[in-house]
């Protein structure tokens, strides 16, 4: 008889209370496919946060580069390559 998913399997003898698979049901799942396609994903997902990241930074730098800009102070490039530590307070 074959197994049906709406009918119960079949009990062994000797293995009380526990169902056992059907005779001829194979595993079919390729558990190194699936090993995988999840090291993909995750390695996909931490370049993207990178990724993020970086372009965060980048807008920040250009938002601090263009109020020293409009300031009217000439030597711009110093507040930028020191880093973003917050709101950068201009001395008029």
């Amino acid at each position: 008889m074959k197994w049906n998913a709406r009918e119960e399997p079949e009990k062994r003898p000797g293995e009380a209370g526990k169902l056992a698979r059907p005779r001829g049901f194979a595993d079919r799942t390729d558990y190194e496919q699936r090993y995988f396609v999840n090291l993909v994903a995750t390695a996909f997902i931490l370049a993207l946060g990178l990724g993020i990241g970086w372009t965060v930074k980048a807008l920040d730098r250009q938002i601090v580069l263009d109020k020293c800009l409009e300031s009217g102070r000439k030597e711009c490039r110093q507040i930028t390559d020191a880093g973003v530590r917050g709101y950068v307070k201009l001395n008029k």
